[in-house]
């Protein structure tokens, strides 16, 4: 495996973006691209140093993209760098597929929602999105950022139902065009709660998925061994071709 870092610059972010990048040494046209987002108080360097992300990407020759978001739940002003600069930025200067079956994107915790939140709002890029112990609640999650004195951008500075109207979830539910969605959250999780309620809104929507509860906390201990279920699910989940 290749990685690398480096700085993208964004008009939406008004900043360049730090991203870190795992290729394959070969790359070929029905590999897989995984957009793999961090929790809160995460960065990239985080998710390669407490995991086997990189024997993964290798393992299953698939490319992995770690762009570094800060805490902004990769909504506004970052879900425009992630779908309209960023993805066009990587298949440009990687020539990685641009067949949204190969195009994956996913996190955990604070990641989980944005994967969400842009998978669901973009089905024409993602054909699958993931969420690993997602804080799917986006109200608490901004109050628990900010219970952890984390900076977060102006645009979470809104009361909760603007928040919820503007970023929520539920909205996006009818955009779902054949897109899989895998989740999984510990038992001991303190966001298990959080998680189950969104899977009942997916059962009364009739939106099929996969979702994994195992023992494990809101920690690597557990995301090490969701993400190794994550690229195996990824490798025998059903393909939709040309399918939005």
């Amino acid at each position: 495996m290749i990685l690398s870092q480096f700085n993208v610059p964004s008009a939406s972010l008004k900043a360049d973006i730090s991203v870190y990048v795992l290729l394959p040494d070969c790359i070929t046209a029905d590999m897989d691209t995984i957009y793999l987002l961090h929790g809160a108080m995460e960065e990239p360097s985080v998710l390669l140093s407490k995991s086997t992300l990189s024997e993964l990407a290798d393992h299953y020759q698939t490319a992995v993209i770690l762009p570094a978001m800060g805490n902004g739940f990769y909504v506004d002003a970052a879900h425009e760098f992630l779908c309209n600069e960023l993805v066009k930025y990587i298949q440009k200067e990687y020539a990685l597929s641009l067949n949204r079956e190969h195009t994956l994107i996913g996190g955990n915790s604070m990641g989980g929602y944005g994967a969400l939140y842009n998978g669901m709002k973009r089905p024409d890029i993602f054909g699958a999105v993931f969420s690993l112990s997602g804080a799917l609640d986006l109200s608490y999650g901004i109050t628990f950022v900010r219970y952890l004195d984390a900076k977060l951008p102006d645009y979470l500075n809104k009361p909760k139902a603007q928040l919820i109207s503007e970023y929520g979830l539920v909205p996006l539910l009818s955009n779902q065009s054949k897109q899989q969605y895998y989740l999984s959250c510990g038992k001991d999780d303190f966001l298990i709660d959080i998680n189950r309620k969104f899977v009942s809104i997916l059962n009364q929507n009739n939106i099929a998925y996969t979702y994994v509860e195992e023992a494990g906390n809101h920690d690597w201990d557990y995301w090490q061994k969701a993400l190794v279920n994550v690229f195996e699910w990824n490798r025998l989940r059903e393909r939709y071709v040309n399918s939005i």
